[in-house]
């Protein structure tokens, strides 16, 4: 603390020692009070004057402190001690004038959105009171705050920090400083700035103020669900999309570029699995509030049975302000074609007695899990050609197979009449008719026989007579009974006379 001094001045007989009490006391609006003066500082007290002595000083100690308050007054007054002391002036005013300041932090523009390319400072307001004529120093530095604090790559991996010095006079002061513009998608992230003083005097009460750097930017994501179908068909077209979807902040415009990639290999899809015009590269443009965008990609349908093709959709340059956060995504081709084979058959006996059934199996191969119809016909073939009377119902054979899913191999049965009738071996030919969207016919037809199972048997004399003979004797007569026709089975014929 400070030191005030009075004097003690003495006049008239100064030839001998004399002494003169005093006494320190509170005065006026604002007068001292005890804790204003040093702890070992008596308020009261006896000047000793030796002989031939005018003057003494009383040394008055303060008690320094940080403490805002205003002009203090107290007295010290003169007591005479003995019978011969007279006291001309009694009394001296004395002042105590507060030499404390007060020191406090504001935020005025402390929640900023962080920027892409450039960005706005933070702003915060330090304030100093009490005695404003002194100069003082403020230190100050940034931490992070709450559940997503900021860090230092917030600041291009420096934390800020500085000092204020407040000149004489000056009432307050901003601290400016600004955060690294990115186009990271985060949250939005908290910080405090923070100030201490080490000048004798200033206090601090408000250390800390609040702001924040406000996330304004935005994560794409590649969603490739819709990338796998059936190729279709020329009944049932079919298409593929992807979606890409916009996170975070959705009050700026991004774009962001995609393509497709094709393989070399074999199960790799290429540009004629798509319609004709399909573009394979684009740019994807982000509006103000829109959060998602879809590009559609048309099939090409064919008939041809392939494997399942593949191919892949990435993203690219995203604008600033965006980052991608799932970049890629894998398509697929599905083949939903079959194709239908008819299959050859060993040719079968005509049969005789009732009826008789030639099968002959048709396949069906690649997508089998739809169904698919495909009919047929027989007609008669070009040598010795069957016709309606060789089948049960008189007339020549045809139907429809209807291949459920899963199942790949139906038959044909034909019906055969039978007969005795004697007859050369019969041709036709089977055919698979146009089967519908997305099938194919591999081996449509197949040739067929019915061949001749019957017999014709003729009886033949071989002596046209005999004599009798005489009583006793045998005679033979013998006929010869002759078959024609089939003759790899066994036959028989009954005969009588």
């Amino acid at each position: 603390g400070g030191v005030q001094a009075f004097i003690v001045t003495r006049t008239g007989n100064i030839s001998s020692a004399g002494q003169i009490g005093y006494q320190i006391a509170g005065y006026g609006e604002l007068p001292t009070d005890i804790n204003d003066f040093a702890v070992d500082q008596p308020m009261s007290g006896t000047v000793q004057f030796a002989a031939g002595e005018s003057s003494k000083v009383i040394y008055v100690r303060l008690n320094g402190d940080t403490q805002i308050e205003g002009t203090e007054s107290y007295t010290v007054s003169l007591q005479a001690q003995d019978a011969n002391s007279q006291i001309d002036v009694g009394a001296a005013l004395a002042s105590i004038d507060s030499d404390d300041q007060a020191v406090s932090i504001v935020a005025r523009n402390a929640n900023v959105r962080e920027g892409t390319t450039s960005t706005t400072p933070l702003e915060f307001v330090v304030t100093r009171t009490g005695e404003l004529l002194l100069s003082g120093t403020v230190q100050w530095h940034v931490q992070g705050f709450g559940n997503n604090p900021v860090d230092a790559a917030d600041f291009g991996g420096t934390w800020p920090s500085g000092t204020v010095e407040f000149a004489p006079g000056q009432s307050s002061a901003v601290i400016r400083f600004s955060a690294t513009p990115d186009s990271h998608y985060e949250p939005t992230e908290g910080l405090q700035v923070v100030i201490s003083s080490t000048t004798p005097g200033m206090t601090v009460i408000q250390d800390r103020a609040n702001g924040s750097l406000i996330n304004d930017d935005a994560r794409l994501s590649l969603d490739g669900s819709g990338l796998v179908a059936a190729e279709g068909n020329s009944d049932t077209p079919r298409s593929l999309n992807f979606t890409v979807q916009r996170q975070g902040d959705l009050t700026q415009s991004v774009s962001v570029d995609w393509r497709l990639v094709f393989g070399n290999d074999a199960n790799s899809a290429n540009a004629a699995d798509f319609l004709n015009g399909t573009a394979f590269n684009g740019t994807l443009e982000f509006a103000r509030g829109v959060q998602s965008l879809v590009v559609t990609l048309p099939l090409s349908p064919d008939n041809l049975v392939e494997l399942d093709e593949s191919f892949q959709v990435v993203l690219s340059n995203p604008s600033p302000g965006a980052e991608i956060s799932v970049g890629s995504a894998n398509g697929l081709i599905r083949n939903d074609d079959v194709v239908f084979n008819l299959l050859s058959q060993a040719n079968g006996l005509e049969g005789s007695g009732g009826s008789h059934e030639l099968r002959y199996v048709v396949e069906r191969s690649g997508d089998l899990s739809g169904s698919d119809t495909i009919t047929w016909s027989l007609a008669p073939g070009a040598v010795n050609g069957v016709s309606g009377s060789d089948f049960v119902g008189g007339i020549l054979p045809s139907g429809t197979l209807v291949f459920t899913a899963g199942v790949d191999r139906m038959e044909i049965v034909l019906q055969i009449a039978t007969d005795s009738q004697l007859e050369p071996d019969e041709s036709f030919v089977i055919s698979l008719g146009t089967p519908g969207p997305g099938a194919t016919v591999g081996n449509g037809s197949v040739n067929g026989m019915l061949l001749n199972d019957d017999q014709q048997f003729a009886i033949q004399a071989q002596t046209a007579s005999v004599a009798e003979g005489g009583d006793g004797q045998a005679a033979q007569l013998n006929f010869l009974v002759n078959r024609t026709g089939y003759l790899n089975g066994t036959g028989s014929v009954a005969w009588r006379v």
